[in-house]
């Protein structure tokens, strides 16, 4: 009885340390993704509206915010569409390896 005891509890714990690992792996992901939503956009509006438009083209300041619009807007489609496909991949993973 005891040893069946000893087998149950390393299963539990086997299981949960897999568990543990997977949440910690899915939230850095999830971190990430969620720092790049947030970062790439501003700072792509700040960089092309000062550095770009009104540094290099010197545009006024409501042309040069419309068109740092512009590119904020693309930016973030594109961070969006990044992580849509990142995080597309790792269920396809996972899938794989829960039902294998």
């Amino acid at each position: 009885m005891n040893n069946m005891a000893d087998t149950m509890e390393q299963d539990l714990a086997a299981t949960l340390g897999g568990r543990d690992e997977r949440i910690s792996s899915v939230f850095k992901t999830m971190l990430g993704y969620t720092l790049m939503i947030i970062f790439f956009p501003l700072a792509s509006f700040y960089v092309s509206k000062n550095m770009i438009f009104e540094g290099i083209f010197l545009m006024n300041s409501r042309k040069a915010t419309l068109y740092a619009k512009v590119v904020t807007l693309l930016t973030t489609n594109i961070v969006l569409g990044i992580c849509i496909y990142g995080i597309g991949g790792e269920v396809v993973s996972y899938g794989q390896k829960f039902f294998s």
